[in-house]
């Protein structure tokens, strides 16, 4: 596999580089939540409305803030892993809505699927720990269905588990339940147990829901991974230079 890898030369990084800075200072990119705002106006950023404004030197000082490795706490100590570096931890997949059964058939995913991908997890020597959104329940109200999913991460595996960003009171949710099994609140401010996936609502904006759960996760300590799931031609340009332009600019913004 890797040797059909193709990668970007100093150069051609530079560009991507260069034209993602360009767009963040002179387009910048919106966040619907006014906390989101305020927090960047008390740091000194451009904020205009709901659009913020991004400077070289405000993305690498955020850059410089973070660290380089970090542990990622399992309830099993034994299964604690390490993000960062050289390192590689491996998740199961990511928002599932029907399950395929072993004759061909189609149906919406339950609880009761998403328990069974909780103990496949556990037993798994592959996977280093559970995912969030591995098949949507369709079978429990979609306002408490977090709760389930939590609950099943943290009692069926004893893994490091993917956090609830559905929304600000998702997050809520995910730390209260976090500090519980941790002893406490204070104890998240120096113990990383879940990493939540934050995914931008291209093109260059944050909804309200993920700008909350950033804050919210941030504040407690809680690592996020941002990942823009742009498509050329639509949420993004159709070049596939453009697309990395933009996909860069939107999760560097997600970082300050």
């Amino acid at each position: 596999m890797y040797a059909r890898m193709q990668k970007f030369s100093e150069a051609e990084l530079t560009v991507i580089h260069d034209a993602s800075m360009d767009l963040l200072k002179n387009t910048g990119v919106a966040f619907n939540d006014d906390e989101a705002l305020g927090i960047f106006r008390k740091n000194g950023f451009k904020v205009n409305g709901r659009t913020v404004f991004f400077t070289e030197r405000n993305v690498r000082r955020a850059i410089e803030s973070a660290p380089s490795r970090f542990e990622l706490t399992a309830r099993n100590p034994a299964k604690t892993v390490a993000i960062g570096d050289d390192g590689v931890v491996f998740a199961p997949g990511y928002g599932a809505t029907f399950i395929i059964s072993r004759d061909g058939g189609q149906r919406k995913a339950t609880l009761a699927d998403y328990e069974i991908f909780c103990e496949l997890v556990q037993t798994s020597p592959i996977l280093d720990i559970t995912g969030f959104l591995m098949a949507a329940p369709s079978d429990v109200p979609a306002e408490t269905a977090h709760l389930n999913m939590l609950y099943a991460n943290i009692t069926l595996c004893d893994k490091p588990f993917m956090g609830s960003p559905i929304s600000r009171a998702g997050a809520d949710d995910c730390v209260e339940m976090a500090a519980m099994m941790w002893g406490g609140k204070q104890k998240l401010m120096d113990t990383t147990v879940s990493v939540s996936l934050i995914t931008p609502l291209s093109p260059l904006q944050f909804s309200a829901e993920m700008a909350g759960a950033v804050v919210t996760l941030a504040r407690h300590n809680q690592a996020c991974i941002f990942g823009a799931l742009l498509m050329a031609g639509s949420s993004a340009p159709l070049s596939i230079a453009g697309l990395l332009v933009q996909q860069n600019a939107e999760i560097l913004a997600g970082g300050p």
